[in-house]
């Protein structure tokens, strides 16, 4: 049953109260008279003084304002008795009306619901604003005072009655009139601040048609009422923050074309809304920042043209809405942030073409929108963070030429692409970091020669890329990090002498490169690491002479291991590791598979193990 704040509502009553018919004669209605016949239920009212107790164990009572409120008597006649047994958190009595003024910190009673709960009908008549709502209460302890009492729907409690079945219209409006004539609000019109009132409220069922219109700001104001199915059409045309108004409200399967006109802020708005299926066009164009506006809202199979134009942040606004199908054509000119924007979005299977040139971050903005298989040339030309931009779109079979010529961070960009069969000669001149760029790229055959002359950081960039046949010289001289650059690059048959003077970590760079037969003369001379960095090369036989001469580091822990180096290849590593000099640190050299070395290659490993190495080689010298 939809709750209405029926106190006054052209509903004459006399000074003491609403009067009910009996008999032929008038009775003055009181809320006692809603749990006859045994109904179940709890009724608080703190302007009768014989109900309050200053200990929780109602040994002292409470006499006059500004004393604790340690234990409130139930008045309906069920023996449900609210207590607080912490000192510093009990309400405090005061007068003018007589109410349970609460901190807002931590000041509640605790009632125990009895065994089955309460299925029904709430009032709560406050020094704010009165009214009924639908309820569900579960047996165990309950807060008197608001969720932790902190969350309350304003600052004090006039009274307080919840039954067991609903009430009627009548009786509602009754009940809340005998609250307002013992000092409660009617009303909650002129209230501008409701964040957090209903916060928590997961018991609710129904939220009445309050007045919120003078309502500036709604944070959190029915964040976690996941037992909300529906939500009235109130007045927000005043409201200009919406953060986290509605989120956690799992159990809205609609909402209401609400006046959302004058609304600046909607980050975390609707967030985790899992039931609604769809969503109206409501008026969002003076909104600027959408940061997880719609995050998890897994139900929505559509989304409306709404206004975004004046929208500059739009991190994980519709993050894992992955029953979208399809996407509108908003206006994000303005914006700046689509980090997670789209991100898991997994049945859209085409993307619009946005407005994006003024976005600079674009970080995870399309990360496993695995129906994607094609990608528009949005405008990206100011785009600084690429990182995970387009992970896990796994349909995409071509990329565009997007303007990527600001990007610095392309970390993950395209990591598990693998039905991109060619890639495009995209602008990376100001790229620093390729890691894992282009990871699980499996069926890419051939590589651009783009400009990567700034990177330094090319880890993974280029690992399990399993179809790639040949691979172009590339700018890597500022390169420090080759690890795993290369791992499982299967279909390489040759690599280019690329220039890798400033590279220290070449760990499993080229492991499980298979189809090299040799290696070029790379400049390995800043190089520390160089564990794995060929094995499982199996078809790998030439090395050159020299490739380690000026090495600053000697851990080859697995380098060579399931090779097949010639004599002359294996001989020339252990002599140019002799060469390098190197005494101190890790040092360690494993070869398998291949020629064992000759009488030469021995002679250098005796050298080396005088310098403190362990050498394992084909042949077991």
């Amino acid at each position: 049953m939809q709750m209405r704040n029926l106190a006054f509502r052209g509903l004459r009553l006399p000074r003491l109260g609403a009067m009910m018919q009996s008999g032929g004669q008038e009775a003055l209605f009181t809320p006692a008279s809603l749990f006859a016949g045994s109904i179940a239920g709890a009724w608080y009212g703190p302007s009768d003084l014989s109900t309050l107790f200053q200990d929780s164990a109602g040994t002292t009572p409470v006499t006059t304002a500004g004393q604790p409120v340690g234990r409130m008597l139930d008045k309906s006649g069920r023996a449900n008795h609210a207590t607080q047994a912490t000192a510093a958190a009990r309400p405090t009595y005061q007068t003018g009306p007589a109410r349970a003024t609460l901190d807002k910190v931590d000041d509640r009673l605790s009632v125990t619901v009895p065994a089955g709960g309460f299925t029904g009908t709430m009032v709560l008549g406050t020094d704010q604003g009165t009214a009924s709502y639908g309820v569900t209460i579960p047996a165990g302890a309950y807060d008197i005072g608001g969720r932790g009492g902190q969350y309350f729907p304003g600052n004090a409690i006039v009274g307080q009655l919840i039954r067991n079945g609903a009430l009627s219209a009548g009786d509602a409006a009754a009940t809340e009139a005998d609250f307002v004539e013992k000092g409660a609000t009617a009303s909650y019109g002129a209230v501008t601040d409701f964040s957090n009132f209903w916060r928590d409220w997961s018991e609710i069922t129904s939220f009445p048609l309050i007045d919120t219109s003078s309502g500036t700001n709604f944070n959190a104001a029915w964040f976690y009422c996941s037992s909300l199915t529906s939500f009235p059409l109130i007045d927000t045309s005043a409201g200009t923050n919406f953060s986290s108004t509605w989120r956690n409200c799992t159990g809205l399967t609609s909402f209401p074309l609400i006046d959302t006109s004058a609304g600046a802020i909607f980050n975390n708005a609707w967030l985790n809304c899992t039931s609604l299926t769809s969503f109206p066009l409501i008026d969002t164009s003076a909104g600027t920042n959408f940061t997880n506006a719609w995050y998890n809202c897994t139900s929505l199979t559509s989304f409306p043209l709404i206004d975004t134009s004046a929208g500059t942040d739009f991190d994980r606004a519709w993050l894992d809405c992955n029953s979208l199908t399809s996407f509108p054509l908003i206006d994000t000119s303005a914006g700046t942030n689509f980090r997670y924007a789209w991100y898991n979005c997994n049945s859209l299977t085409s993307f619009p073409l946005i407005d994006t040139s003024s976005g600079i971050i674009f970080s995870s903005a399309w990360n496993d929108c695995s129906s994607l298989t094609s990608f528009p040339p949005i405008d990206t030309s100011a785009g600084t963070s690429f990182v995970s931009a387009w992970i896990g779109c796994t349909g995409l079979t071509s990329f565009p030429l997007l303007d990527t010529s600001s990007g610095t961070s392309f970390y993950r960009a395209w990591y598990n692409c693998s039905s991109l069969t060619s890639f495009p000669l995209i602008d990376t001149s100001a790229g620093t970091n390729f890691s894992r760029a282009w990871r699980g790229c499996n069926s890419l055959t051939s590589f651009p020669l783009i400009d990567m002359s700034a990177g330094t950081n090319f880890s993974q960039a280029w690992y399990n890329c399993t179809s790639l046949t040949s691979f172009p010289l590339i700018d890597t001289s500022a390169g420090t990090n080759f690890s795993v650059a290369w791992y499982n690059c299967r279909s390489l048959t040759s690599f280019p002498l690329i220039d890798t003077s400033a590279g220290t970590n070449f760990f499993a760079a080229w492991s499980g490169c298979n189809s090299l037969t040799s290696f070029p003369l790379i400049d390995t001379s800043a190089g520390t690491n160089f564990r794995k960095a060929w094995e499982n090369c199996t078809s790998l036989t030439t090395i050159p002479a020299g490739l380690f001469d000026n090495i600053k580091g000697g851990d080859f822990n697995g380098a060579f291991t399931n090779t097949a180096l010639t004599q002359t290849s294996i001989d020339n590593i252990l002599l140019s590791l002799v060469t390098s000099g190197i005494a101190t640190g890790t040092r360690v050299f494993d070869q398998s598979g291949g020629s064992a070395p000759s009488s030469t290659g021995e002679a250098a490993i005796d050298t080396l193990r005088s310098r403190g190495w362990t050498v394992t080689v084909t042949g077991g010298y």
